[in-house]
Formats: structure tokens, sequence, C-alpha cells
């Protein structure tokens, strides 16, 4: 497995998410499992150290319908000078970063540590991570790839579950070309994850999978928290949206906890005392200029952070920047379920982490339709002009 986060706002430096948070994502590539609210005791799909490799991609500020520009390492992130000397002097105001896992992954072995197998993946305005792995791959990749077009098998490097994910995702978008609505994005991973989970059928592949996505268009995100096995829980994954006095707010809590209505009324902190704030370091108001999406938490104050409920995506939509707005653009932010054959919400009774839920909590959303959940939540989001 792996960690990732995604940043999506006012241009930032890439280490205001990389390095310089209490429970960065180098942090996190070193000494992950902080994974408050989610039941995985044993870290089976929450690995803590992910040194085998790293990966960046970043868009321009000001060339913003060009490609994202990558930078991939083999390397542990903890123990690269480029990564560090580079992430102090460039600014984006979309960033994806990732670090690798080969251990733990199905059917992975060392043979599989390389650039060409490092995320983000990049195509043309594209670009996609995963978190997970996909069982059984080694009986349909050659099924899945004859299914491709040239294009897109041409544009195959490496050998990942992962990278193949993403043709599958590229082929359901079609014409990569033309600019997607946030719900066109959103239907594609959907219709992805239903073509995986297919194929996994047709070749008996009985063991689940962790679909833990994330993908942008440069404009649009979509990021998934995903398993197809309704007796265990996919791999955390969190978000962050606030106001820029929200860390200041945070700092304050006596008693941070991840939003209950999340998905476990369990303590924030799975492994110790949770830290009141008081350690945050100054650059960390940076997280407050937009939405960050994150494997673990990047702070240990966990009261501003929430959970994606399992088995459902987070969509973070471009919002074109209106005449007074500081430049950047605006964001709208909704969860929605995954509508997959076979892939259910985990039941509490089951041993999973997700609690059932109460419908007289707003913060609830119904499954036939997306729902942009309202400001006044314990941990907001809504749509913001920047």
């Amino acid at each position: 497995m792996c960690r990732w986060v995604v940043y999506k706002g006012m241009p930032v430096l890439i280490s205001a998410i990389t390095h310089e948070p209490e429970h960065s994502l180098v942090n996190q590539s070193k000494n992950g499992g902080y994974i408050p609210g989610c039941n995985d005791p044993h870290s089976k799909r929450n690995i803590r150290v992910n040194g085998d490799g790293f990966g960046l991609a970043w868009y321009s500020a000001t060339r913003p319908n060009e490609s994202a520009c990558l930078f991939r390492c083999i390397t542990p992130a903890w123990n690269n000078f480029n990564l560090k000397n580079i992430v102090k002097h460039v600014e984006s105001p979309l960033i994806f970063a990732h670090v690798r896992a080969v251990h733990g992954c199905y059917g992975s072995n060392k043979n599989d540590i390389s650039e060409d197998n490092t995320h983000p993946f990049v195509y043309k305005r594209y670009t996609f991570m995963h978190n997970g792995d996909v069982s059984g791959f080694s009986r349909m990749k050659r099924r899945l790839r004859a299914m491709l077009p040239d294009a897109l098998y041409d544009m195959l490097t490496g050998s990942t579950d992962s990278e193949h994910c993403f043709a599958v995702l590229l082929d359901e978008i079609g014409d990569t070309d033309r600019e997607l609505t946030d719900q066109e994005l959103a239907d594609a991973v959907e219709r992805m994850i239903v073509r995986i989970t297919r194929l996994q059928k047709t070749h008996g592949v009985t063991k689940g999978s962790s679909l833990n996505f994330a993908v942008t268009d440069g404009r649009h995100i979509v990021a998934t928290r995903c398993r197809n096995d309704p007796s265990e829980a996919p791999p955390s994954l969190y978000y962050y949206y606030a106001e820029r006095s929200g860390m200041r707010e945070c700092s304050k809590s006596k008693a941070a906890r991840v939003d209950s209505g999340s998905e476990a009324a369990a303590p924030a902190d799975a492994g110790g005392a949770v830290d009141s704030g008081s350690s945050l370091r100054s650059s960390l108001p940076a997280l407050c200029r937009g939405i960050t999406i994150s494997s673990e938490p990047l702070t240990r104050c966990s009261g501003r952070w929430a959970l994606v409920p399992a088995n459902h995506m987070i969509i973070v939509s471009h919002v074109d920047p209106g005449p007074d707005s500081e430049g950047g653009g605006g964001r709208k932010v909704s969860i929605r379920p995954i509508h997959v054959e076979d892939i259910r919400e985990p039941l509490s009774d089951l041993g999973s982490d997700l609690i059932e839920p109460d419908p007289h909590d707003d913060r609830n959303f119904p499954a036939e339709e997306p729902r942009l959940i309202s400001a006044s939540a314990a941990c907001p989001i809504a749509t913001k002009q920047k």
C-alpha cells in the first residue's frame, strides 16, 4: 500500500504538504499509521513504512491548461536531497504527492521498484495515483491490456496494476482532449471500478481489492475510498477544508476528534494521545487556503479532518474565478457513494469501522445522489470563491 496527498487551492509551496506539517507526507513515508477513526489494528491496508519511492505532480498557476510537471524517484522520500530542495522553491495551486510501499501489495516484489512504476502517472492533462492493490491482477492483466486502444496500450511503460487502472480510466473517458464536467469525470471513475471488478469476477478472483484512487484533469479532482469486500474497510482517506482562520481554531481545541458523523465513534488518535494543537508549525495556515485530501491527517489536531466514508468518492469541482477573485478560481466539494455491483458499505456488525448512519445527522447524505455538505458541518466544505 502507499500514502498520498492532494491539494487544490491558492498556490502554496509544495513543502506545505510534503515536509512542513508535523505529520507531513514525508513523515508518513517513515512513520505512518495515524488513522483516527479507522479500524485497521494490524495495518493490513495502511502500511506504516512507505520507502519504495515517491512522486510529485503539480500544475502551473500561469499555464493551467498544460499537463502536470512530474518528478519521480525510487529512493525513500525522507532521504532525497533533490526532493527537499525542489519543494521549498516551487508553488502550485494543484499538487499530487505520493510515497510508495511495494511490500504488502498483492503480487508485488522488489523488481517492481522502478521510476516507471512510481506514482503519480501523467497522460496529457490527466494525473492519477493509487493507494491499494487489485487482487488477481496477474490473472486478468492480459485480458485488460487487450481491451485497450492502441494509444493507451502504448502509453503503458510500467507493470503495476495502478497504471493499468489509469489506462482503463482514460479509455472510459474516451476523448482525452475534451474538457469534462466534474460529474463526467466522477462517472468515468465509477465505470473504471465497475470494469475492474467485473474482470475480477470473470477470472474467478474473490479476494478483496483496495481501490483508493485520485485523478485530476487539472481542474476537477475525484478521489475514492473503496474496497470491494463488505467484511473489510478500505484504506484510510481524509479531507480538510477550512477558512483561513480554521487552523487557529483547531490549535485551541482541547479534545480534538474526527467528526463523529464521518465513520466511527472512536478516539481520534488510534495509537496515543491527541495533540491539542500547540505543536502545529507556523506554515500550516497554508492548508487553510484550499482543500487537502490525504491518506492520513497532516496534523495531529484532527478536529478539522473528516474521514471519507467507505465506498464513497469526494469530488472537488473547479469553479471559474469571478471578476473580483484573487485568481485560481473557486471550489465546490461534494461526496457521493460509489454505485458498483458487489461493493457495499461495510457494516459495523461485521467488524468494520463504519458505524450505522444517523438519519437525523445532516452530514449524512442519501445514497441516490451527490450531496453538497453544509458549511455548518463540523468539518465544513462549501463553495468558496478565492
